[in-house]
């Protein structure tokens, strides 16, 4: 069956310096073209690196997140559902879950469980992926901020998922006490400088 009629592009593969280069041609309708130009333009950034993107999120977490029975809610049924919730219940289910953290993840690319693939979890697939909130890299990347809109609940629970977690990437060390702090309307992760080396 031949595609539906469409611009065709040549989409190239991009992730790094290493990364090889592969020129493939793709029927777009042409209306999602247009929106894509649209939103390449918002983002200041071109139709191919917007392609790629896309594609990658979809390969890399789409993918994934569906295969794990993974869903999707609006931010309005979210919030009903953490004003809902004791903090001492939310603290709870955030120290059950935490230690989950990336899972499925680290097991579908054969990642080690160390320190680089913590802070690379948080910055990819809770902030890239799964949307839990904005991470920006403050103090030389010494300090990572994950921002929300969530209210004080939510960054309970970040903070404590976070918390428990780090002992599944650190194996024996007990990370610093003081590592993960927590506002309402963000949570920092503080990398320790002896820890850079570790990344």
């Amino acid at each position: 069956m031949s595609p539906p009629e469409g611009k065709r592009v040549r989409v190239l593969k991009n992730e790094g310096q290493k990364a090889s280069h592969q020129i493939r041609s793709f029927s777009i309708d042409s209306k999602v073209l247009t929106k894509l130009g649209t939103v390449a333009e918002e983002k200041d950034t071109s139709i191919n690196a917007l392609v790629n993107s896309l594609l990658e999120n979809y390969v890399g977490y789409e993918l994934e997140a569906e295969a794990h029975g993974h869903i999707s809610l609006s931010l309005r049924v979210f919030k009903e559902l953490l004003s809902g919730l004791s903090e001492s219940d939310i603290t709870a289910i955030a120290k059950k879950l935490g230690p989950t953290m990336g899972e499925e993840t680290i097991m579908y690319n054969s990642l080690p469980r160390n320190f680089s693939t913590y802070i690379w979890l948080v910055r990819s697939l809770l902030c890239s992926h799964a949307k839990w909130a904005v991470c920006k890299d403050f103090k030389k990347g010494n300090t990572i901020m994950l921002w929300h809109k969530l209210g004080k609940k939510w960054s309970l629970f970040m903070a404590e998922y976070l918390k428990a977690a780090l002992p599944e990437f650190f194996g024996i060390r007990r990370p610093p006490e003081d590592m993960i702090r927590v506002s309402e309307d963000y949570v920092a992760i503080m990398i320790p400088e002896n820890f850079k080396d570790l990344l």
